[in-house]
């Protein structure tokens, strides 16, 4: 039974993103993979909850500069091998500008 369930799901979703095709539509699944979040509406109590979170900026800021900075050299030569192998470092969909910004709960 559960495998006819599956078989009926899977064929319904194709269905829907075939039909959002024709209709200039995208159908994107809702799961933590996809950049469309299901935002609550303001009324969410969600949006009145306290969130007890603190970032020390100049802590981190001094960790980069005292632990991270002389790293830095090492980046250039390992971006352009990357590439030259056909490797893209740079998270496309997530790149600096169209990051979709998610509280965490």
């Amino acid at each position: 039974m559960h495998a006819a369930r599956a078989v009926v799901a899977r064929g319904a979703l194709a269905l829907t993103r075939r039909t959002g095709r024709r209709l200039g539509q995208n159908v994107t699944p809702a799961n933590v993979y996809t950049v469309i979040f299901d935002i609550p509406p303001v009324s969410d109590p969600i949006w009145s909850r306290r969130c007890d979170l603190s970032v020390d900026t100049d802590a981190a800021i001094r960790f980069m500069e005292e632990e991270l900075a002389s790293f830095l050299p090492e980046v250039g030569p390992v971006l352009h091998d990357a590439a030259r192998h056909g490797f893209r470092l740079w998270n496309e969909p997530y790149d600096q500008g169209r990051s979709p910004r998610r509280w965490s709960s």
